[in-house]
């Protein structure tokens, strides 16, 4: 539906839900984005937001790129401490 952009502050802060007709028919506790927002900063990446109004949102991730181990790095590793 689109998120007014005076709103943006609110949509991840606890228990926050913005007034809307689409809010009040679906419910919810308002913790959806502030848990993915918690999840995405302990990875070190960051969230945003991107909306118009009566058009819709756009949500965007970003998480810094990581080296993956293999699964007999690790073993190898945890068996030589």
């Amino acid at each position: 539906m689109g998120i007014y952009e005076e709103q943006k502050p609110l949509l991840f802060k606890k228990f926050q839900q913005l007034d809307s007709p689409y809010n009040r028919q679906q419910g919810g506790t308002g913790l959806g984005l502030v848990l993915t927002k918690q999840l995405v900063e302990l990875h070190s990446g960051i969230i945003d937001v991107k909306s118009i109004v009566n058009v819709g949102s756009t949500f965007t991730v970003r998480l810094p790129a990581q080296q993956l181990k293999s699964g007999k790095e690790e073993l190898k590793r945890k068996e030589e401490s």
